[in-house]
Parts: structure tokens; C-alpha cells; sequence
């Protein structure tokens, strides 16, 4: 396959990709702070770098990235744009919906924001009886691919930390400025660790939008992180591609 991004395609090109692949991968990521160091749309870039090459290592199409998502608690910084989870969920199942009338039997949906995970969810479910779903939450990937690789001991796959930092130094240069990258700590009473998190506004947690170090980040562990990455992700999605399917329900008509 040549051409990847489905709006790329004309249709004549989508009937063909059917003939060899019913696997669609759906980038969901948000536009919201990331630092005063990294573009307010990191979670779709990234997501959207991962879905294509991916897609280009198994052989499937890419979707149009969703770009905006329920980033509600990330709104007091200028630029954050968020919508509701319920919007977002039907926006969602509707594109999944119409790629499953096409015969798209398959979806790999690559989330890169953490707070559009229960619009995945409710839509896998819904859709259960029509097409087979799975999902990679990219920021804790990252995070488990980024062992060994990381230095900083403050919160390296905190947001806009050492992690999320070095993978867009590694993908997108141009749009990253490290002369504002900051460390930030949390109130030691809103976090406990990485993994007990007290949910809150996100203003309440930090000033800048960063929580962790991403001031020794780099080009460099953003690569190897994004190899480790890839290699896995197409792996596992390569064995997804051949899961026998479940006698699919069609979809009826919407009237």
C-alpha cells in the first residue's frame, strides 16, 4: 500500500485496500497544554506519527485523526479545546459506523489523551456485535518503553516530562521550544505516586502545564523510545490483522 491516510484515498483506492485488509487505525488525540514548551496538539501528533507507521509495517489504512477531545479538566490554559465525553463517544461510534458499512471489520484505535479512553470504551462496547476493537493508551506505553532510557526521577511520563518531551523532540523539532521547558513538582497532597493521582483541575497541579522534568529530554531517547514502540505496537497489531472475526451483525441504516 502506497498511500496510508484514508482522506488521501479516493474511493476506488479504498474498494481496493478491501480486498486485502479490513484493519482501520483511528488516531484520537486532543488539543490541550502541554507545557509552555510543546504544541497544544502533541497528543494528535503523536498519535497520528504512531498510526502511520504502523500502518505502513502491517498494511492498513489510517483514518482522519480525531483532534479534539474531552480535555475538560485541562481548560483554564489558553488554547485548550475540549468536548463532551458524550459528543465525543458519538462522533466516535459514527465514524466507526460508517467504515463498518465499507466492510472495515477491524479498528485499532491508537488514544492519545487519557481522558477519551471511556469514549473507546463505550464505542468497543456498542459496537461489539459488527467489527473487532483494540487500543494502545499511548502515554503509559510510552512510559513502559521509555525504561532504562529516562533519567529524571520526577515524574518522566508525567505531562510534558521527560518522556512526552523526548518524543516530540524526536518527531516534530520545529515546534518544540526547550528554552521554556520547566521543571514542575505537584503538591505532594494532590499526587502519591505515579500511579495515585488525586483528580482535580489541572490548573490546581501545576502553572506551567508540565508535571514532571522535561529539561533533560532529547532527540535521541525520543527515537529509541519510538522504536521500541513501533516494533511492539506493529507486532501485536499484525496478530490482531490475523484474529479470526466473530460473524459480523450489519449495521442497519440510520433513518
Amino acid at each position: 500500500m502506497e498511500k496510508v491516510f484514508l482522506q488521501e484515498m479516493s474511493w476506488y483506492e479504498v474498494k481496493q485496500v478491501l480486498e486485502v485488509t479490513d484493519l482501520a487505525i483511528v488516531p484520537l488525540g486532543a488539543n490541550e497544554v502541554y507545557g509552555k514548551h510543546l504544541p497544544l496538539g502533541s497528543d494528535t501528533i503523536v498519535a497520528t506519527e504512531l498510526a502511520v507507521r504502523v500502518a505502513k509495517k502491517v498494511g492498513a489504512i489510517v483514518t482522519p485523526p480525531i483532534a479534539i477531545g474531552d480535555s475538560s479538566s485541562l481548560r483554564d490554559f489558553p488554547g485548550t479545546l475540549t468536548t463532551s465525553l458524550s459528543v465525543l463517544t458519538a462522533y466516535l461510534k459514527d465514524c466507526c459506523e460508517s467504515l463498518i458499512r465499507h466492510k472495515f471489520r477491524r479498528f485499532f484505535i491508537v488514544c492519545g489523551h487519557l481522558g477519551n479512553i471511556p469514549a473507546v470504551n463505550s464505542v468497543a462496547s456498542d459496537l461489539y456485535e459488527h467489527a473487532l476493537f483494540s487500543m494502545v493508551d499511548v502515554w503509559r506505553y510510552m512510559a513502559r518503553q521509555a525504561k532504562g532510557i529516562v533519567e529524571t526521577d520526577c515524574f518522566p511520563e508525567g505531562h510534558a516530562s521527560e518522556v512526552g518531551t523526548s518524543v516530540l523532540l524526536a518527531l516534530r523539532p520545529d515546534l518544540v521550544n526547550m528554552a521554556l521547558a520547566t521543571r514542575e513538582v505537584p503538591p505532594s497532597k494532590w499526587i502519591l505516586s505515579p500511579d495515585l493521582r488525586h483528580l482535580t483541575i489541572f490548573g490546581e497541579l501545576t502553572e506551567s502545564g508540565v508535571i514532571g522534568d522535561p529539561t533533560r529530554s532529547s532527540a535521541q531517547k525520543g527515537e529509541e523510545i519510538l522504536k521500541r514502540a513501533i516494533n511492539e505496537l506493529s507486532e501485536f497489531v499484525g496478530k490482531f490483522k490475523q484474529m479470526d472475526l466473530r460473524t459480523p451483525q450489519p449495521i442497519q441504516p440510520k433513518r
